[in-house]
């Protein structure tokens, strides 16, 4: 895992720069948007998984399109069930003390993380097949699919060696001969359900090479040619007859074979020659063939004891930086030509000045350290062990606390000397806001924070906080008028731009006589349909105006009474036709709530209520405390200004009443819905007109051609 989690942490320096991993520009270009967000979910797991040795740590929101960023130093510091979101739009939560989960927005594709590794899984979940494939390929480094992975069934105990997760049938569980690797291919999608986990048994470095080799494809297996499972012949070898096994010869089998005719058939079998009479002196390199491998039908049978030669003692390796562990580094892009192809090339005539053979151990060091995948094992200076704090309150509480306080980066004294002196370059409006979610407190928390008596640099960055927090008087109400200091000027123009909005709409529908005009046209044209149902019309509602394109021709059903309007209109007075030119703000007004602006006045108002009261009333015997040196003048300054506000807005209301009033509409309607339908209208309006321009130009070619 060592060598694991610091190849994710150069991973996840690059993800950030926008860089992909070597090991991940291996994934198929398709233009599958389900495929892309569970490589962004493999990519983004990778990146939390490696927290451990993160710089700045990594950042989350609590929402899609949140602008407050919260950052996590690792997985512990994730409350419980809350719900999170990374830049990638990718779901994040931590469901329990022990797992994290993230989910993608496109897919159904999930991932879990242990929040503390301790060698019960790396990673679980449901991916694709190609999304899993690079997945193991670059959290486990003994298998690929290239060469194949030996998997065994837990039902029924049957193997196969699998080389396209695409292949795997849907219901069983397979599981490989260490048990780092289990799937299950989910019968609905095309998901596969795995679990990696670290390797039951861990080898050293002199079995490391030969453990690689056969944790693969186990030695000495045969494979079936339809299905490719894994099966152990029933019938002995018979000496007599000198008859050979039927291998399998496909492709995908290829493997098994070349693993049996190596030495590594002998070493694995070893156990088989447990009976024969073999000398003190024999080691199991003693078992390896000679150059010339001997067919399998021809090996000595186990029953037999046959005497073996005795071993030659091998001189030791000379030291060289090539016998210390071998580093996984990166390769070369180049194009390799093979060796049966270099006779007659410039290769040919320099194969005996290779560079390799002449470099130096310096160099070959240098290349390692510049070039290596896995981090360079140097002497680590011992850090000192960091004591830990003190923590008074509950855990919930002080995981709560501490996520909303990593985005200050300032000390909690610095935070309350900024809230105690109204110091707005110190803090932002929107960390204020946060910061009233971290009250009220209980009684009983404030009394363990009170009666506190240690040294305050001892306590948890969440504790030291609401110690430094009790120090300043009415500290709820002390943020609230910070806050409302600070967003009052913003506030104001909001409720501004929505009075101006509508009172301007207001204005242009009663003062535009090409509107006017238009309405009676309207209804001119509409009383010769109701004269026939004898019905008399001296009016209507600007709300009719969206159903005037409901009303069919029966002899075009193309045709509706808006299209003839705007044909009448077309033929006698065009002029009228442009009548949505005097109604430029109908949009804007259909987007202004009158009862959101009623609710932010009434907000501010009953705001600067409470400060007047807290200015009158205020008593504080704490040295430099200028609450009411500071608040008193904003306080004058700007209730005139809420006052003049509060008169527009009445103003404004009574406009929009005898404007609705003027065109007949129910009283109860609201001024978004009243300007919504004569935007919608305008619309239709420009329809017809736009599809009786393309029915002229369409006759004007008719006439054209004829």
């Amino acid at each position: 895992m060592t060598t694991f989690l610091g190849r994710l942490t150069s991973f996840s320096r690059k993800n950030r720069s926008g860089k992909l991993d070597p090991v991940l520009k291996l994934a198929p270009r398709r233009n599958d948007s389900n495929f892309q967000s569970q490589i962004q979910l493999l990519l983004d797991s990778m990146e939390l998984s490696s927290l451990s040795d993160a710089e700045n740590g990594y950042p989350l929101y609590n929402s899609i399109g949140s602008k407050q960023i919260i950052m996590i130093d690792s997985l512990c510091d994730m409350v419980i069930e809350a719900e999170y979101y990374n830049i990638n739009k990718i779901f994040v939560q931590r469901v329990d003390e022990k797992n994290v989960l993230l989910k993608g927005c496109n897919s159904n594709a999930r991932l879990l993380l242990p929040v503390i590794t301790d060698g019960s899984y790396i990673m679980a979940g449901t991916l694709n097949p190609k999304a899993l494939s690079m997945a193991i390929s670059s959290l486990v480094e003994q298998y690929t699919l290239e060469s194949g992975i030996f998997f065994t069934e837990q039902r029924t105990g049957n193997s196969r060696i699998l080389f396209n997760f695409d292949d795997l049938s849907a219901g069983p569980t397979w599981i490989t001969s260490d048990g780092a690797i289990t799937i299950k291919k989910l019968r609905k999608e095309n998901l596969i359900q795995f679990k990696i986990s670290a390797p039951k048994i861990i080898p050293n470095e002199d079995t490391e090479n030969n453990i690689k080799s056969t944790s693969k494809i186990p030695t000495g297996v045969l494979t079936d040619k339809k299905s490719n499972l894994v099966i152990t012949p029933k019938k002995k070898i018979s000496k007599k007859r000198g008859r050979r096994l039927s291998w399998s010869k496909s492709s995908k089998a290829s493997g098994v074979i070349e693993t049996l005719k190596s030495e590594d058939f002998l070493l694995n079998n070893a156990e088989a020659f447990k009976n024969a009479s073999l000398p003190d002196a024999l080691s199991l390199s003693a078992l390896k063939p000679t150059k010339k491998s001997l067919p399998i039908s021809e090996l000595p049978s186990p029953k037999k004891a046959i005497p073996l030669p005795p071993a030659i003692p091998s001189a030791p390796p000379a030291p060289s930086p090539t016998n210390q562990k071998r580093r996984r580094v990166r390769k070369l892009n180049w194009n390799t030509i093979p060796a049966n192809k270099l006779e007659n090339t410039f290769w040919s005539e320099t194969a005996d000045k290779s560079p390799v053979k002449g470099s130096s151990p310096e160099i070959e060091e240098e290349m390692l350290s510049l070039f290596s995948l896995s981090p360079v094992k140097g002497k680590k200076s011992k850090k000192p062990t960091k004591k830990k704090n003190l923590t008074i309150l509950d855990v919930k509480r002080t995981n709560n606390t501490s996520i909303i306080l990593s985005q200050f980066k300032i000390s909690p004294v610095q935070i309350k000397d900024a809230i105690f002196n109204f110091d707005d370059e110190l803090v932002s409006a929107e960390q204020l806001l946060s910061l009233q979610f971290l009250f009220p407190m209980t009684d009983t928390e404030r009394n363990l924070i009170c009666n506190y008596t240690g040294e305050p640099e001892n306590l948890c960055v969440s504790d030291r906080f609401y110690f430094e927090m009790c120090k300043v008087p009415d500290i709820e109400k002390r943020i609230s008028f910070f806050l409302l200091k600070l967003e009052f000027n913003e506030d104001i123009e909001r409720i501004n731009h929505g009075i101006h909005t509508i009172s301007t709409a207001c204005k242009e529908l009663k003062s535009s006589p090409k509107f006017a005009k238009l309405l009676r046209r309207i209804l001119r044209l509409g009383s010769y349909l109701d004269k026939s149902s004898r019905i008399t019309t001296s009016g209507f509602t600007l709300q009719s105006l969206v159903t005037l394109s409901d009303t069919r021709s029966a002899k075009n059903k193309s045709l509706s009474f808006l299209d003839y309007v705007v044909s009448v209109l077309n033929r006698e007075d065009k002029d009228v036709m442009k009548f949505y030119d005097d109604l430029p703000t109908c949009l804007p007004a259909s987007q202004c709530t009158m009862k959101s602006i009623s609710m932010m006045i009434e907000e501010i108002s009953g705001k600067f209520g409470n400060l007047e009261q807290e200015i009158m009333g205020y008593n504080s015997e704490i040295e430099g405390d200028d609450f009411v040196n500071t608040m008193s003048p904003f306080y004058r300054e700007k209730v005139t200004i809420l006052n003049s506000i509060n008169q527009e807005w009445e103003n404004t209301q009574e406009l929009y009443q005898n404007t609705r009033n003027y065109y007949g509409d129910d009283s109860s309607m609201a001024p978004e819905e009243f300007f919504s339908n004569v935007y919608t209208f305008i619309q239709s309006f420009k329809k017809a007109e736009n599809t009786l321009h393309q029915r002229s130009g369409r006759r004007m070619r008719r006439r054209s051609v004829t």
